[in-house]
């Protein structure tokens, strides 16, 4: 099985997982797929110091309009597969261990001392508003968290790809090539930084 494959079969998880929970929460009103959270005048809300915004998983509006439920949905299982070195145009190393789609770990080393994240959250918020429509997703990704220095070198990110189409991943790669990075390492948040 090629990378596109074993990330098609990760991603799958997350789907399949978001169309569950919209299924078992339907009968407590309309369910909403993967909003982005909002203010009172309905601009997207930022956060962090990428200042970006953050998309849930699902909402569920009361059938009789008395409130609304915000779900987050976890996937259970994992991808298990040998991990997988490769070299990226301009010279990137990536390694890639088992993650899971809707909550993926990113290690990059081999940054300069003062990282340009530009072409990472320009990256996001494009993947943020794809908003395509495929069975109730958006097609989007959800989160994606503040680079953490990390003891002895390298930043650590948390990013949930929600329901970001297979061809994000590949972007993402790029984007991160653009920081400087030497070395990218994919994994579990728990993997990328030290115990």
């Amino acid at each position: 099985m090629n990378l596109g494959e074993l990330i098609e079969k990760i991603r799958g998880l997350t789907v399949d997982a978001l169309h569950a929970a919209a299924a078992q929460h339907a009968d407590a009103g309309r369910v909403v797929y993967e909003p982005a959270l909002r203010d009172a005048d309905g601009n997207a809300v930022t956060d962090g110091e990428l200042v970006l915004p953050t998309r849930v998983d699902l909402v569920v509006v009361a059938a009789d309009g008395t409130g609304q439920e915000s779900i987050t949905v976890e996937t259970k299982r994992l991808v298990t597969f040998e991990p997988v070195s490769m070299e990226w145009d301009g010279g990137m190393d990536i390694h890639v261990d088992p993650f899971q789609w809707d909550w993926c770990g990113l290690r990059l080393e081999g940054l300069p001392d003062n990282p340009d994240w530009a072409a990472l959250t320009a990256w996001f918020l494009r993947q943020f508003e794809a908003a395509g429509d495929s069975d109730g997703l958006k097609d989007v990704v959800h989160f994606l968290g503040d680079p953490t220095a990390l003891p002895g070198g390298g930043v650590a990110l948390t990013l949930d790809f929600g329901s970001a189409p297979v061809d994000a991943f590949g972007e993402l790669m790029q984007a991160v090539s653009a920081t400087g990075a030497r070395r990218l390492m994919v994994g579990r948040p728990s993997t990328m930084t030290p115990a």
